[in-house]
């Protein structure tokens, strides 16, 4: 609890996820642990707590220690919001970016056929739904490649969904097609059950930005603790993603 308070200590004014992300990559704390205890210092009275408008939808909420000086609260949820504002406006090329990466180390370990965001097979359609990289793979199977370059982490959700888009393919475009999933984080449930259905999954640990924003994204994580964003080169992607991709999808041997 202790480790907790220190992190505000330092940092004044933090995101609740930024607690979360410092509390792991400084002390190896884990995100139910985090959570509770941020919980309990509030209701403690140890933290207080400011929330502002986010372009989610959901709150973005702020928490420091109680008698903190108002304009230091002010003055750090303004310049975190400013960065967080912007990087919103990123968000969906970056899921595109972590695609393309995905589908260009797709092509450079021999598979063929690659199409990003395939909405059809020849003719035929695929019901207003698309596939984040669909590729022939060199034994002669097709997959859909679910790519999840974000913070959030995969959920049930994502897996049925991922799920539902396979069969569905199958039956349209009678292929055989198999799922797997590339994404940073994974709830350790979610894992389970997609090793349970023999869906592959490569965990990177790791956003990939585009080069252009190293600027930016160097602050960002600074300020806000993101210590998983990695700046990436398409045409040079990273020799350990392309590891990861061969040991887990590449090689999967799905139950026929």
């Amino acid at each position: 609890m202790n480790k907790i308070v220190t992190i505000l200590e330092n940092y004044k004014v933090c995101l609740q996820h930024e607690i979360t992300d410092r509390a792991w990559s400084k002390y190896g704390l884990k995100y139910p642990f985090v959570t509770k205890a941020i919980v309990k210092l509030f209701s403690e009275g140890t933290f207080d707590l400011k929330k502002e408008q986010s372009p989610y939808g959901i709150p973005f909420h702020f928490y420091f220690l109680a008698g903190t000086p108002a304009d230091v609260v002010n003055d750090t949820i303004d310049y975190k919001l400013g960065l967080l504002r912007e990087h919103s406006t990123k968000t969906k090329e970056i899921g595109r970016f972590g695609e393309r990466l995905v589908a260009k180390i797709a092509e450079n370990i021999g598979y063929t056929e690659i199409e990003i965001r395939k909405e059809k097979h020849g003719k035929i359609g695929f019901r207003r739904m698309d596939i984040d990289v669909f590729a022939k793979h060199p034994y002669d199977y097709y997959q859909n490649i679910e790519v999840k370059n974000r913070r959030q982490q995969v959920n049930v959700k994502d897996i049925e969904v991922l799920k539902r888009k396979t069969a569905i393919a199958r039956e349209l475009w009678n292929l055989s097609i198999e799922s797997a999933v590339v994404c940073p984080f994974i709830y350790e449930t979610v894992l389970k059950k997609a090793k349970s259905d023999n869906i592959p999954v490569v965990i990177t640990s790791t956003i990939f930005v585009p080069e252009k924003y190293a600027t930016f994204y160097e602050e960002y994580s600074t300020a806000l603790g993101s210590y998983y964003i990695e700046e990436a080169n398409i045409e040079d992607p990273p020799k350990y993603l392309e590891n990861l991709i061969v040991n887990h999808i590449l090689i999967h041997e799905y139950d026929k």
